[in-house]
Parts: structure tokens; C-alpha cells; sequence
């Protein structure tokens, strides 16, 4: 005879098994479809978001792969010193990738306003507009503010490393010689967090934003491409075309 301690223990135990067994073998009608295709509409809206988002990566890639296809037209030297700027400039990427983030999940809330807000009776649309402007440049100025912050220190910090640090990378000393006065890249690094912080706040705006920021970047890469090959004739020139692409797309934002 089982004691309560025991009943009390292997009774929650013996439901959940006996719960997980009825989802695997139990009837065939009140199991989901292990593969099922989504409906037209679901399809079409789902387009809407992933098909921008893509060409827009893609585009980014290509926008990179430029820069080191024109790296490699210059040289052994030049191609490795270049790998080496890309990996410090990829390290402070991921800032402005997280105001990025931050921008797409926070703005929708204060340009849209949550459906507490939406519900209440008592506020004319105009009061609501001019409360939603006034949250929209309260966040926005925090994030700027953040942004700012970060891109001062890791400009000053990128700046520190190509001077003092290129042993960190590499053992070569013509390498350490080629990356050490590279301002450009800690120019781009300054202007990298605005920009993604913009181009966050422009995806939170949905599927018409995403529009703009793929003709934008179109437009972009036709410009940055053709600045590579006219206007880069060495290493320092292809990061001084990569600010100019920052600068572009700053004001574009």
C-alpha cells in the first residue's frame, strides 16, 4: 500500500505522461497536420515583410563583397590588411545592429500605441497624435543618446586599436604599417550606429518602410560600386568610398 507522500508525488507525474502519450497516439482528428502549407493570404502578408528583409541582406552582403573584390585587385597586402579593417569594423557592427533591435521593437509602442491606449474613449485623435509625437521623440532621443555614447567611445576605441594594436591580428609587419592610420573605418564606426538606428526606426513603420530602405539600398550599391572602381585606388581610398556610403546613407534615412 502506497503511503499519501507517494500518491501525492506520482499523481501529477502519472496525468502528465499519461497527457504527453494521448498528444503523440491520440486520434488522428485532434492532432495538428505535421506539414501543412500556409493560406494565400497568411502567404501574401508573410512576402510583404521576408521579401524586402531578404534583398535587403542581400544587398548588404553584396556591398561588402564589393569592397573586398576591389581590396583584391590591389594586391596580396592590400586584401590582407583589408580582412583585418573588416573584422574590426564587423566587431563594432553588432552596437548598431542592437539599436537596430531596439528601434524596431520599442518604436512600434509609441507610434502606434498599445491597444489599452487605442481603446480609451476619453482622448480626441488630435490629443492622441500630439501624445504619440511627444513618446516617438522621447524614445528616439534616448536612443540617440545611447547611440551617440556608444559611437564616441567605439570610434575612440577602433582608433586605439589600429594604432596600437595591430599585433592583436597579425604578425606581419607591413600588415600592422598598412591598418595603423586608417581613419576612415573609425569614421564609419562613428557614423554606424545612427544609421542602423535610423534604419530601424524605418523598418518599425512596416512593409512601406522596408520598400523604401530596398530602393535606398539599391540605389546605394549602384553608387557604392561605382565609387569603388573610379574612386578607390588604394586601401585608405576603399574606406574613404565605405564613410561616403555611411554619409549617403544617413541622409537617406
Amino acid at each position: 500500500i502506497k503511503s499519501k507522500e507517494q500518491i501525492s508525488i506520482n499523481g501529477p507525474l502519472v496525468r502528465s505522461i499519461k497527457a504527453a502519450l494521448q498528444t503523440i497516439f491520440g486520434r488522428k482528428d485532434e492532432l495538428p497536420p505535421f506539414i501543412s502549407l500556409p493560406r494565400k493570404d497568411d502567404f501574401v502578408s508573410l512576402l510583404k515583410f521576408a521579401g524586402p528583409i531578404f534583398f535587403i541582406i542581400l544587398l548588404k552582403v553584396m556591398c561588402y563583397s564589393q569592397m573586398t573584390l576591389r581590396a583584391s585587385d590591389m594586391g596580396m597586402l592590400s586584401l590582407a590588411s583589408h580582412n583585418v579593417l573588416l573584422r574590426i569594423f564587423f566587431f563594432y557592427t553588432t552596437f548598431g545592429d542592437a539599436l537596430s533591435q531596439a528601434a524596431q521593437t520599442f518604436l512600434p509602442e509609441v507610434m502606434y500605441g498599445s491597444p489599452e491606449s487605442k481603446g480609451a474613449t476619453n482622448i480626441s485623435k488630435a490629443a492622441r497624435r500630439a501624445e504619440q509625437r511627444t513618446r516617438v521623440k522621447a524614445t528616439l532621443g534616448r536612443m540617440l543618446l545611447l547611440g551617440g555614447t556608444l559611437a564616441v567611445l567605439n570610434s575612440g576605441l577602433s582608433v586605439l586599436i589600429l594604432s596600437k594594436c595591430g599585433g592583436w591580428f597579425t604578425s606581419d609587419a607591413d600588415i600592422i604599417g598598412s591598418i595603423k592610420n586608417s581613419r576612415f573605418l573609425s569614421l564609419s564606426v562613428l557614423l554606424h550606429s545612427s544609421v542602423m538606428l535610423f534604419e530601424g526606426g524605418i523598418m518599425a513603420s512596416g512593409p512601406s518602410g522596408l520598400m523604401y530602405l530596398l530602393k535606398a539600398y539599391m540605389a546605394t550599391f549602384v553608387l557604392l560600386t561605382g565609387a569603388l572602381k573610379y574612386g578607390a585606388s588604394d586601401l585608405g581610398g576603399i574606406w574613404k568610398v565605405w564613410f561616403g556610403f555611411q554619409v549617403v546613407r544617413l541622409f537617406q534615412f
